[in-house]
């Protein structure tokens, strides 16, 4: 008898474990597909801003009919990343939060995605 309530303990324990793991492992992949969301989200927008100002184009009315609009409100530079992609780095400045890559000449940009500076000397230069 006293058998088969340890193993039952066991049980109950291995239970409780797994169902943390799994909360915490569904937590990381969430966390993963916003990252990869907002990195592509990124390379996008780049590319549009190239497109543009190589064809001459209004970026704005361009960004407005091709990209959601839904995907634009929402913050889409990451702050960390593992990939091999650039990594950015979230300041705060005069209470606005701009993203930039942590590089010689690297761009810094505002939370609406848009350029608005460069990373010179290891600091956050704005142009706007």
């Amino acid at each position: 008898m006293k058998k088969n309530q340890e193993i039952k303990k066991l049980y109950d324990i291995f239970i409780d474990s797994t169902h943390e793991l799994d909360s915490k492992l569904q937590t990381q992949i969430k966390k993963i597909k916003q990252e990869q969301n907002n990195l592509i989200l990124l390379s996008q927008i780049k590319l549009l801003k190239l497109v543009c100002e190589g064809e001459g184009l209004n970026y704005d009315e361009i960004k407005h009919k091709y990209i959601k609009q839904k995907e634009i409100e929402k913050p889409s530079i990451p702050s960390q990343s593992s990939s091999s992609e650039n990594i950015f780095v979230k300041i705060i400045l005069n209470d606005k939060t701009y993203y930039y890559e942590q590089k010689e000449n690297g761009d810094v940009y505002d939370s609406e995605s848009n350029k608005v500076g460069i990373f010179i000397n290891n600091e956050v230069q704005l142009t706007q």
